[in-house]
């Protein structure tokens, strides 16, 4: 991870996603979003299904184009740089995905997994893989006898340790996290959690946390923003946002959850 610098670690300014249709017809997934993240902070985005939040999340790392805006890394400008020049950044910044099920090749290893993208970023491969593989999954509370398994041989709980694993081997300072644990059995996603958080404070990451569970965006979150139909309707504090909601959407978001 980088040294701590003054500033943000992202500014997103005016960013917009506009996915082409059927019969000409524009979707605005993402419009005029602007936002920063600071060192160390997990700045959660809610909304409903639907709401462009993942969407957002992807434009922000170039996963999907933006159409439109500026989005910053350390002050450099992220979406001014084309795909050769992106490559050193992206290691800075790693994606989590929802569905362990899906982001893990399913007739690999899990030393091929975790070793992966060292096979792209080659100056950080360590001298020996497998010790370093072994460090990461012991970091993420895997047993070392896991490391000649396939994702098909493990929970789906032990799959997304596998992918946290897989993201911290490249020494990020930026985790986007899309809806990390939805995708769990309701036991494990607490103790799935609760590892995050405790890697963010050992490891001085930064979050991006997508989600609709704000029951869970309160726990973790600092700040937030809440997302509806591309829009941002409501920023601010979590205290803030959940105990003083400005915007109908975000009352109505609150008042159907039943769990704070």
């Amino acid at each position: 991870m980088q040294a701590d610098q003054p500033g943000p670690v992202l500014e997103v300014r005016g960013l917009r996603t506009v996915f082409d249709g059927r019969g000409g017809r524009e979707t605005v997934a993402v419009d005029d979003a602007s936002f920063d993240v600071a060192p160390g902070q997990c700045l959660a985005v809610v909304g409903e299904s639907g709401s462009g939040k993942s969407t957002l999340a992807r434009s922000v790392l170039r996963l999907v184009e933006p159409t439109a805006g500026r989005v910053r890394y350390r002050g450099t400008d992220l979406t001014a740089l084309d795909r050769r020049a992106l490559r050193p950044y992206r290691r800075h910044l790693q994606m989590i995905f929802q569905d362990p099920y899906a982001s893990l090749h399913p007739r690999q290893s899990v030393l091929r997994l975790v070793s992966e993208p060292w096979r792209i970023h080659r100056d950080l491969m360590p001298e020996d893989p497998c010790a370093r593989v072994a460090e990461l999954l012991e970091q993420v509370g895997m047993p070392p006898a896991v490391i000649d398994m396939h994702p098909t041989q493990l929970s789906g709980g032990q799959r997304q340790r596998v992918a946290i694993a897989r993201a911290l081997g490249l020494e990020p300072d930026v985790l986007v996290l899309d809806e990390p644990v939805s995708a769990l059995d309701v036991s494990i996603q607490a103790q799935v959690i609760a590892l995050l958080m405790e890697l963010q404070q050992s490891l001085g990451l930064t979050y991006l946390f997508i989600s609709h569970d704000l029951a869970l965006v309160r726990l973790v979150a600092s700040e937030v923003i809440v997302m509806h139909h591309g829009v941002f309707v409501e920023t601010g504090t979590t205290e803030r946002v959940f105990e003083d909601p400005r915007d109908e959407y975000t009352r109505s978001l609150l008042a159907a959850s039943p769990h704070l």
